[in-house]
């Protein structure tokens, strides 16, 4: 049933008003869910990230990730890489790591 409103025009009734605030609520949960999951970039890296970190392509780099040389996060069907784990491997190679390690 539609009531004619003379300020705003035809009008929905409560009824099909209320299903409407529901539907849009569930979709609000939706994505609080969703913005909830978001990864924190400051703790992990990306393929992309990691690629150019270690200029290598993306068959290497799932081939590694296959054979267990790189640890992963699979989230969402997108694969995370702890930071960590990059900044002590590239610190335990370089010949000058005396001068950067804190004591």
């Amino acid at each position: 049933m539609i009531k004619e409103d003379v300020n705003t025009g035809p009008s929905e009734t409560s009824a099909s008003s209320n299903v409407r605030q529901k539907k849009k609520a569930t979709k609000m949960k939706k994505k609080v869910k969703y913005k909830s999951r978001k990864i924190n970039k400051d703790m992990w890296l990306d393929n992309v990230d990691v690629m150019e970190l270690l200029n290598i392509s993306a068959s290497t780099l799932a081939r590694r990730r296959k054979s267990g040389q790189i640890p992963y996060v699979e989230l969402g069907g997108k694969n995370y890489y702890p930071r960590e784990f990059f900044e002590k491997s590239m610190v335990a190679k370089m010949k000058n790591k005396h001068l950067i390690e804190k004591k």
